[in-house]
């Protein structure tokens, strides 16, 4: 995943400490851009056009 520069103050660390949890007072536009980016994502992988992310 190709994460937009907009989001980065909106994300915060996971335990494994990549940036992929949206912060709680994230914008509804932000939440759901990166929602549907997420999705798409996961459909590309199950797909298999899509071998492993890159965060």
């Amino acid at each position: 995943m190709i994460l937009d520069p907009k989001w980065l103050n909106w994300l915060k660390e996971d335990e494994e400490r990549n940036l992929t949890i949206l912060k709680e007072n994230t914008p509804e536009e932000i939440k759901q851009e990166y929602i549907e980016l997420l999705n798409e994502e996961q459909q590309r992988i199950q797909n298999g056009r899509l071998k492993k992310t890159i965060f």
